[in-house]
């Protein structure tokens, strides 16, 4: 089941409510290490992309590792899928090629 991914976007609140569209989908978040390479550091899925991702740049976001993170130069990517089984399936597949280290609970 491939997924037509978005490219890569710059993670801030601007690039977010410009181009994420309030759609159901899954979305992986990376930042830029020290080798110039981007590692993806937490997938997930909502029900509306675009407010989620918000929710992850706000003040009030409880993971800790993904707060550390997004300081950094950091990027997302995503793609709209309707389907609750399909986005589970998706963001476990990602999940298992990534190993991102924000993600506590593995699907």
């Amino acid at each position: 089941m491939p997924q037509d991914w978005s490219d890569l976007v710059e993670l801030t609140p601007d690039t977010v409510q410009k181009i994420v569209e309030s759609k159901p989908g899954v979305y992986r978040m990376s930042s830029k290490r020290n080798d110039g390479k981007y590692y993806v550091f937490y997938v997930g899925q909502a029900t509306d992309v675009r407010a989620r991702l918000l929710q992850h740049l706000g003040d009030n976001e409880e993971n800790e590792c993904i707060r550390s993170e997004r300081v950094k130069d950091c990027v997302f990517r995503f793609t709209y899928v309707d389907s609750q089984r399909e986005r589970d399936s998706v963001e476990s597949q990602t999940i298992q090629e990534y190993n991102p280290n924000c993600n506590t609970k593995k699907p």
